[in-house]
């Protein structure tokens, strides 16, 4: 069995992964056990390997990416997007990232313009303006100030 030891966001990780058996392999994570399966990866001749080398497979787990404690936010650029269509006349802004709403623009019965900045989302220490998208009446406020919310989640909603 190979042990390795790796330090991510501070946080050390002891891991072992055994032998590989018929594709699969247990790798223990701080004494927490997981089967891990090697799945064949469609590439081209020119590229990468065809399959995930085992020494890499414990990084792809889920649970031992991070500790449950630190959120999983990737760099991911913000862009002012047409919001999400809800019915014929309502239509829902969203978070285009992972963080936390700092301050709310609007309160349901505000007219909004296009590109009305409608809300404020902290992600990665950096401010993000939330725009409506286009003009209509905010219908509901799903969200309050220091809420938590995931990339897609609905924030605003706006009706013609």
């Amino acid at each position: 069995m190979a042990e390795y030891r790796y330090r991510i966001n501070g946080h050390t990780y002891n891991i072992e992964i055994g032998a590989e058996n018929g594709g699969t392999i247990e790798v223990s994570v701080n004494g927490k056990v997981y089967t891990v399966e090697r799945q064949e990866i469609s590439t081209t001749a020119d590229m990468a390997p065809k399959s995930i080398p085992v020494q890499k497979t414990a990084a792809l787990l889920k649970d031992t990416a991070r500790p449950a404690s630190t959120p999983n936010v990737q760099a991911t650029p913000v862009q002012a997007t047409a919001p999400s269509a809800l019915d014929a006349n309502t239509a829902a802004v969203t978070a285009p990232l992972p963080g936390t709403i700092i301050s709310i623009k609007v309160k349901p019965g505000d007219k909004v313009t296009a590109n009305q900045t409608v809300a404020v989302l902290e992600a990665m220490k950096m401010e993000n303006e939330i725009e409506a998208g286009y003009a209509g009446t905010v219908s509901e406020v799903k969200v309050a100030e220091r809420d938590t919310v995931l990339e897609g989640a609905v924030l605003i909603t706006i009706s013609n």
